[in-house]
């Protein structure tokens, strides 16, 4: 491999010296810091050749394993080799040293131990350390860790993108309009950005999806990442379940929505709020969540918001009610104090603020003062049915009502003064 000179040859640096000693002193400076920065980069430029990657590979079985294989040329004995793994929409990098094989070296990436991020795309590069001691990284690589166990069809209504592999597209229009019917209440609700791109993935059967939910508990019938804005459900075959995939699909746009809001801070809200506002996206409260906050109610078995600030059940049954609180006493502060105080807080909890603190911030009560005025006006007062239509249903109710009164006052005055 060739390489750069140091410096000039002596007859090229004979010629330059001529010139430049018949040129003005300002024009000699520029010059001699010209060669200067040439010298430099020459420096430079032969040291990076020092080191050059002549090969990669990256074969992916998805969920199991990812093997990649690299080939060095070094003007130095290479003692061992680095592995450097980043996930797009992730904070962890993942590290391993790399096992020799003759001229190249190997490593095989266990999914299983460490999974990807569906359909993310990955950057990887290597760190050399040399016989000597010192170490040297090469440039970033990247390939996208997609599923090729299915043929993906697609359609899509911008931003969203709806893939499946079985079935006909009327499904797939049903999760288009579920996830734009959510992008609007959201925005509504609590001034939610709309998603630069979310993808629906539909899965043919909940063992294929298997591999998505490796570290979800078992209750989990869905996952999404909403870092890289994808979601993935089993495909729908039945109207009711139809239904339920839709309720699924508006759940986790929200999810998307709040970290296209706030970033990574999304992670700080705590759990009430984000399941609350990912419930509040959904047409209407779940029916099972209503009776389950029916149920504690009637037994005073509420689980403390205090105690939803993080979420440690994983029994089905504790998760629900969970669930269920979160959603109506989001509702509640939503139609209590409308959008922008729900924005202010997110901004409040984005900001570094505790559970306790962020309420205290910007409703001026304590978090146990707001759960007792949510379960006094809201449970006791008219059931745990109360949902995001409720508003309109008592404004219906009370606009018959007035009129209901005003038909018998005027029956009552033609009564008495009509003759």
């Amino acid at each position: 491999m060739s390489r750069l000179s140091s410096s000039p040859p002596v007859s090229v640096q004979h010629r330059l010296s001529t010139r430049v000693q018949a040129l003005p002193v300002w024009r000699r400076l520029g010059v001699v810091a010209l060669l200067g920065l040439l010298l430099v980069w020459g420096s430079l430029a032969a040291t990076a050749r020092q080191l050059e990657v002549t090969r990669t590979q990256v074969t992916v079985e998805f969920g199991r394993q990812v093997t990649i294989v690299a080939r060095f040329r070094s003007t130095r004995p290479i003692e061992q080799v680095y592995l450097f793994l980043h996930p797009e929409g992730t904070l962890n990098t993942y590290s391993s040293e790399m096992a020799r094989e003759g001229k190249r070296w190997q490593h095989i990436f266990a999914l299983q131990e460490w999974p990807l991020p569906p359909f993310a795309t990955v950057y990887y590069w290597f760190q050399v350390q040399y016989q000597d001691g010192t170490t040297e990284q090469t440039p970033a690589f990247t390939f996208e860790y997609q599923d090729t166990r299915f043929t993906w069809e697609t359609l899509t209504e911008p931003p969203i993108y709806v893939h499946w592999t079985q079935g006909d597209p009327t499904i797939a229009q049903a999760m288009i309009n579920a996830a734009q019917e959510a992008v609007q209440r959201t925005r509504w609700q609590w001034l939610a950005p709309t998603p630069q791109r979310v993808d629906v993935y539909l899965y043919p059967d909940a063992v294929s999806l298997e591999p998505l939910l490796q570290n979800a508990p078992e209750w989990a019938g869905a996952s999404a990442y909403p870092a890289l804005g994808t979601i993935f459900l089993t495909y729908p075959t039945t109207p009711t379940e139809v239904a339920e995939r839709q309720r699924d699909v508006a759940h986790e746009v929200a999810h998307i929505a709040l970290y296209e809001a706030l970033k990574e801070a999304s992670v700080s809200l705590p759990w009430w709020l984000q399941e609350g506002l990912a419930s509040l996206a959904e047409p209407e409260m779940r029916e099972e969540y209503q009776t389950a906050l029916a149920q504690a109610w009637k037994d005073k078995s509420l689980l403390s918001l205090s105690d939803l600030c993080t979420l440690n059940l994983w029994q089905a049954d504790e998760v629900r009610l969970a669930y269920a609180e979160a959603a109506s006493f989001v509702n509640y502060l939503q139609q209590r104090y409308g959008a922008r105080k729900l924005y202010r807080l997110l901004l409040a909890y984005a900001m570094g603020l505790s559970c306790e603190e962020g309420v205290q911030e910007v409703f001026g009560k304590s978090l146990a003062d707001l759960e007792a005025l949510w379960q006094q006006e809201t449970l006791a007062y008219s059931g745990p049915a109360l949902n995001q239509k409720m508003p309109v249903v008592l404004l219906w109710s009370g606009m018959l009502a007035l009129v209901a009164l005003s038909f018998t006052l005027v029956f009552v005055w033609i009564r008495r003064y009509g003759g």
